[in-house]
C-alpha cells in the first residue's frame, strides 16, 4: 500500500486503535476515520506522515492527550479532531502548523489555556473549540491570525476581557463566543469587523 494517498474509513461501526504503521505509508495525504466507534489515542508515529494534509477523526470515542508529535506534521492543513474524548492540554507544538486552515476540536474535554503560540498559524481559516474545559483568556496573539474568518468558541469555558485585537481580524465572518466565563464591557472595535455577519456572544456570565 505505499502508493495509496488518500484513505478514508467514514459512518461504519469500525472500533479499535489506530495502527501506528498508517502513517509510515509515505504517499498519505488523507486520512478520514471520521464517524466510526474508535478509541484510543493518536499514535506519536503521525510525526512520520511526512506529507500528510488532512487527518479527520471526528465522531468517534478516542481519547487521552493530543500528541505533542501533531506539531511535527508540517503539512497538515485540515484538522478535525470533533466530538472525541479528548483531553488536558492542547500542546504548544500546534504553533508549527503554519500550513493549518480548519482546526476543529469541537465537544471534548481539553482543558488549560488556549496556547499563544496560535498565532503562529497565520494559514488559518476556521477554528472551532466549542464544548470544552479550557480557561483563562483569548490570547492577545490571536490578531496575527489576518485569515480566519470562523472563530467559534461557545462553551469552551474561556473567560476574562474580550482583546481588542479581534478586531484586527478584517476577514472575520463568523465569530461564537457564548456561554463562557467573560467579563467587562463588549469592546467599541467590534464595530471594524465589517465582514461579520454571525456574532453570538448569548449569556455572557458577567458581562457589563
Amino acid at each position: 500500500m505505499e502508493g495509496l494517498a488518500n484513505l478514508a474509513i467514514t459512518r461504519n461501526h469500525l472500533t479499535g486503535t489506530i495502527p501506528p504503521e498508517v502513517f509510515y505509508m509515505p504517499r498519505l495525504r488523507e486520512l478520514r476515520l471520521y464517524a466510526n466507534r474508535m478509541r484510543g489515542s493518536i499514535p506519536t508515529d503521525v510525526a512520520m506522515a511526512t506529507k500528510l494534509e488532512t487527518l479527520r477523526l471526528e465522531t468517534n470515542f478516542f481519547e487521552g492527550p493530543l500528541v505533542t508529535e501533531i506539531g511535527l506534521v508540517s503539512t497538515l492543513t485540515d484538522l478535525n479532531l470533533g466530538f472525541n474524548n479528548f483531553k488536558l492540554k492542547i500542546p504548544t507544538e500546534i504553533g508549527n502548523l503554519k500550513k493549518l486552515k480548519e482546526f476543529r476540536i469541537n465537544s471534548n474535554s481539553f482543558s488549560g489555556r488556549i496556547p499563544t503560540e496560535i498565532g503562529r498559524m497565520d494559514a488559518l481559516e476556521r477554528v472551532g473549540m466549542t464544548e470544552n474545559l479550557l480557561y483563562g483568556s483569548i490570547p492577545t496573539s490571536i490578531g496575527l491570525l489576518w485569515n480566519i474568518k470562523d472563530f467559534r468558541i461557545a462553551g469552551s469555558g474561556i473567560g476574562g476581557t474580550l482583546p481588542t485585537e479581534l478586531a484586527l481580524l478584517s476577514n472575520l465572518v463568523r465569530l461564537e463566543l457564548g456561554y463562557n466565563n467573560f467579563q467587562g464591557t463588549l469592546m467599541t472595535e467590534i464595530g471594524q469587523l465589517s465582514n461579520l455577519c454571525k456574532f453570538r456572544f448569548w449569556i455572557f456570565r458577567s458581562l457589563e
